[in-house]
C-alpha cells in the first residue's frame, strides 16, 4: 500500500466515474443503496440502543457499496449481500471494522454534545422534529442565533470525521491495516490530496444543487407541489448512490494501482 498525490482535476474524474458505473448496473446500485439506506433507518428506530447500532455498521455498510461499485466496473453484477461483506470475513478484518464502526459512533456522539453546548439541544430537536413543524415554527428556529452557530459547527465537525473515515473501511478490507491506523491514513490521504477532495466536493454539491433546481422549476410548472416532493425524493435516492459509487475511485486513485479485474471476482475477498 502506497499513498498517490493525484492532481486537482482528478475530483472531476471521480464524479464522472461515479455517475457511469452507476450507468452500467442503475438498478442494482440503487437497490444496494435502497437496502443501505433501509438498514441503517430500521437499526436506528430500536429502543434505546438503535441509534448507536446504526452508526455501528456504517463504516461496514459502506465498504459493502464500494466492493459492489467495483463488481459493476468489472462488469459483473452484485449481489445483495454484498453490503454485508465485512461481517463474512476473518475475524482479523471484522473485528477492525467493528471497532471503525464503535469510532464513528464516538465520534458522532461527540459532534452532537459540542453542538448541545453550544444551543442547549435545539440543533438536535431540529434534526429530530424537523418533519412535525410547520413552515412558521421552522423559521423561527432556524433564525436563532445559537442554531446558526451549531448547525456550522456541526457542519465543520462532521466533515472532519468524514475525512478519518473516508478511505478508512477500505484501508482495513483490502490491505487489512488496524483501525486507528487506518484512520490516521485516511485523513492524511484526504489532506494530501485536498485540491482534488474540494473539487470533488464541489462538482456533487452543483450537480445536485443544479438537478433539484431543474426539477423545482418542471414541478412547478406542472403545479403539483405533491409530485415535486417524490421528484426530488426520488433525485436524492439516485445520487446519493451516485455518490457512494464514486468513492470507491478516491480510494483507487490515493492508495493503489487499480489492477485489471478478472471476470472470476468474487464477492469475498477480492482484491481492490
Amino acid at each position: 500500500m502506497r499513498l498517490n498525490i493525484v492532481p486537482a482535476g482528478q475530483g472531476i474524474q471521480w464524479v464522472r466515474e461515479g455517475m457511469a458505473t452507476f450507468g452500467r448496473k442503475p438498478i442494482a446500485l440503487l437497490g444496494l443503496y435502497l437496502m443501505f439506506l433501509m438498514v441503517v433507518s430500521l437499526l436506528g428506530m430500536l429502543p434505546m440502543v438503535g441509534p448507536v447500532l446504526a452508526l455501528l455498521v456504517l463504516p461496514a455498510c459502506t465498504l459493502g457499496y464500494m466492493a459492489a461499485t467495483r463488481k459493476v466496473r468489472a462488469g459483473l453484477y452484485p449481489m445483495p449481500t454484498i453490503l454485508f461483506l465485512a461481517f463474512r470475513q476473518a475475524d482479523s478484518r471484522r473485528s477492525a471494522m467493528l471497532q471503525l464502526g464503535a469510532i464513528y459512533a464516538l465520534g458522532f456522539g461527540m459532534v452532537v454534545g459540542v453542538t448541545w453546548l453550544i444551543d442547549g439541544g435545539e440543533f438536535i430537536r431540529l434534526f429530530i422534529e424537523g418533519e412535525k413543524l410547520n413552515q412558521q415554527e421552522m423559521i423561527q428556529r432556524i433564525q436563532s442565533p445559537g442554531l446558526l452557530l451549531s448547525t456550522f459547527t456541526a457542519g465543520v465537525l462532521t466533515t472532519l470525521l468524514s475525512m478519518f473515515f473516508w478511505h478508512a473501511p477500505a484501508l482495513v478490507y483490502w490491505h487489512e491495516v488496524p483501525a486507528l491506523k487506518s484512520l490516521f491514513f485516511s485523513v492524511v490521504a484526504c489532506l494530501r490530496n485536498f485540491k482534488a477532495f474540494f473539487l470533488y466536493a464541489m462538482a456533487w454539491l452543483g450537480i445536485v444543487m443544479l438537478t433539484m433546481l431543474v426539477v423545482s422549476l418542471v414541478m412547478s410548472a406542472i403545479g403539483s407541489m405533491g409530485l415535486m416532493l417524490i421528484a426530488e425524493q426520488v433525485v436524492a435516492v439516485v445520487m446519493g448512490a451516485m455518490f457512494f459509487a464514486s468513492q470507491y475511485y478516491s480510494f483507487r486513485d490515493c492508495f493503489l494501482d487499480d489492477p485489471a479485474p478478472s471476470a472470476d471476482t468474487a464477492d469475498t475477498a477480492e482484491a481492490p
